[in-house]
């Protein structure tokens, strides 16, 4: 090919193609020297011209993610790019917003990128909420928290840029992999309760706990993500009606269901009880098409026996569910740091008389194969 190449010097592709090669070209995803250099490959390689395979040869280069090569096979050409941000596929939706594995094009750093489309940015309440979560999670720098590295508005759209982890939630892992052993779960739970104490001592409760906004990374490592329900001290949502429930059916204590804006820390660490319950038994403890009778039973249902489903389950094991997931707040652990002390007692009376197998073993993780 030469310096002069167009499209039109390779009279042999199909429109489809085309197509393809044009929209890449439009959307500034793909240099003209690259196309030239994976198009003379493929032209010395073979006769498949097909806007699939062309795809492929342009992801397997490295020019484009899977995503990207998709969404140009459709014909789109722009939405590629906000702002420093190269989007290369879509990580998960929740409520209004977007997240995006990103690449800040500077300093070369993947980031999960969170976008508030225009139409909602517009909003003032909306944008308010989700200014108000930028600026809680900028609060933490923790391991086991994940980190804020920017918050800004580009083409009317808002975005805050953090820390990628590359793995998934814990719901994820559970329904893969299958209810957790005991040690690991505990190991788990640890973990979370370390990053709870950071959140809880910058006077913050996260409100929204559960399996779906814990992740566990490939190396095994657990953030907690999504401050989008926190109460800050002195930051609460404007306007906000005290009897509206704030939080996730599945996992929400009792005392939030009444008032959303009165609870402290302890009311996380009932909605981690409640995600430990999960790890063991892979369900929630109140399970319930019904929203109503399922709120009705944190407030007043006998707290379920994981034994029930774990007959084997360490009495430890069970009494520290019991105390997690007390009705009474006060009758809970006080604090994420007495937490961490009760489950380190837990853990080492369950290794000392062997009653369990080992934790998964180093490097290992429920994401591999």
């Amino acid at each position: 090919m030469t310096d002069n190449f167009s499209l039109e010097s390779l009279p042999e592709l199909q429109e489809d193609t085309r197509v393809f090669l044009a929209s890449a070209i439009k959307s500034q995803l793909v240099k003209i020297e690259d196309l030239r250099r994976i198009m003379g490959l493929l032209h010395a390689e073979g006769d498949d011209f097909s806007s699939k395979h062309v795809a492929k040869a342009f992801v397997h280069a490295g020019a484009l993610s899977h995503w990207q090569s998709e969404q140009l096979r459709r014909g789109k050409k722009r939405g590629f790019f906000l702002g420093d941000f190269l989007l290369r596929k879509p990580l998960g939706r929740g409520g209004q917003c977007v997240v995006y594995l990103a690449t800040h094009q500077i300093m070369k750093r993947s980031v999960a990128l969170k976008i508030l489309p225009a139409d909602e940015t517009s909003k003032a309440a909306v944008a308010s909420r989700f200014q108000r979560e930028a600026r809680i999670a900028s609060q933490l720098n923790h391991p086991n928290v994940v980190c804020v590295y920017e918050f800004g508005v580009c083409e009317k759209k808002s975005f805050l840029a953090m820390e990628y982890v590359e793995g998934g939630n814990l719901h994820e892992a559970v329904k893969r992999g299958g209810a957790m052993s005991y040690l690991y779960a505990l190991e788990i739970c640890h973990q979370v309760a370390i990053g709870l104490a950071h959140v809880h001592e910058r006077n913050i409760v996260h409100r929204d706990l559960k399996p779906t906004n814990i992740l566990l990374s490939t190396d095994g490592a657990i953030k907690i993500i999504d401050m989008g329900l926190a109460k800050a001290e002195n930051d609460e949502f404007e306007g906000l009606d005290p009897s509206r429930l704030l939080g996730t059916a599945d996992y929400v204590a009792p005392e939030q269901i009444v008032n959303s804006s009165g609870v402290d820390a302890r009311a996380d660490l009932y909605a981690l009880g409640c995600t430990l319950y999960f790890l063991l038994t892979g369900q929630p403890p109140f399970p319930d098409d019904d929203v109503d009778r399922q709120l009705a039973k944190h407030q007043v249902a006998e707290i379920p026996d994981v034994r029930a489903i774990r007959s084997d389950c360490p009495t430890g094991l069970v009494d520290l569910l019991s105390r997690m997931m007390a009705k009474q707040p006060e009758q809970r652990p006080r604090s994420a740091s007495e937490l961490l002390r009760q489950i380190k007692h837990v853990r080492t009376s369950i290794a000392e008389r062997h009653e369990i197998d080992e934790t998964m073993p180093p490097g290992e993780t429920l994401f591999d194969g």
